[in-house]
């Protein structure tokens, strides 16, 4: 379930989210909300953070809006969403529902993620 306060997204269920997207910018960066006393400060998004710093990935903590990232999608500009937290570590999040309607994030099927996500869980795995 997708948290949201005022159309800012939180958290997703008692993970954190991450969005990898291209920004208005032309960018690519992977975006997060920040921690502070409404978002879970935890291990798992800590060592996410500092794996994808490590291969320099510009990784943004800023309030994030639903509407964001739905024109993300509709535009081609969303590559993936995923979910950190110690129960799932690393979970690929490949649709987000918003009222009524279904928005579909891109995933490689063949790795049931996309490929950050993918590589993030098996690095997180192996520490």
């Amino acid at each position: 379930m997708l948290w949201l306060w005022e159309d800012k997204i939180l958290e997703v269920g008692t993970s954190n989210i991450f969005f990898f997207w291209r920004n208005e910018q032309g960018e690519d960066e992977v975006i997060t909300p920040k921690a502070d006393d409404t978002i879970l400060h935890g291990v798992t998004r800590d060592s996410a953070i500092g794996l994808l710093k490590n291969k320099n990935i510009q990784v943004t903590e800023r309030d994030i809006y639903i509407k964001d990232v739905i024109q993300a999608i509709e535009e081609g500009r969303m590559y993936e969403a995923f979910s950190t937290g110690t129960a799932v570590t690393v979970g690929p999040i490949d649709l987000i529902g918003f009222q009524g309607n279904n928005y579909t994030v891109p995933i490689n099927k063949d790795l049931n993620a996309g490929p950050l996500t993918y590589d993030l869980y098996n690095e997180l795995m192996d520490i």
